[in-house]
């Protein structure tokens, strides 16, 4: 079976997919240092990028604010 050369996506999942893109891309950089501290302000833009996705579960992104503000990275 052959591939369609193009396929159609909604542009709410184009946008995801680019924004998820560049993340990664930043991070292959070395631009991004998960070793770096977060400040608390950083870990809640942080979630709220999960938030942002629609992929993740409140009760996911209520335990990762948590963590984040509780380790070391949020202080």
């Amino acid at each position: 079976m052959r591939m369609p050369s193009t396929i159609t996506i909604s542009r709410q999942t184009y946008n995801r997919l680019k924004k998820e893109a560049g993340a990664f891309h930043v991070f292959m950089r070395g631009k991004l240092s998960i070793a770096k501290p977060l400040a608390s302000s950083r870990a809640k833009k942080l979630v709220k990028d999960f938030r942002d996705s629609g992929i993740y579960t409140k009760s996911f992104l209520a335990d990762l604010e948590k963590g984040l503000l509780k380790s070391s990275y949020g202080k």
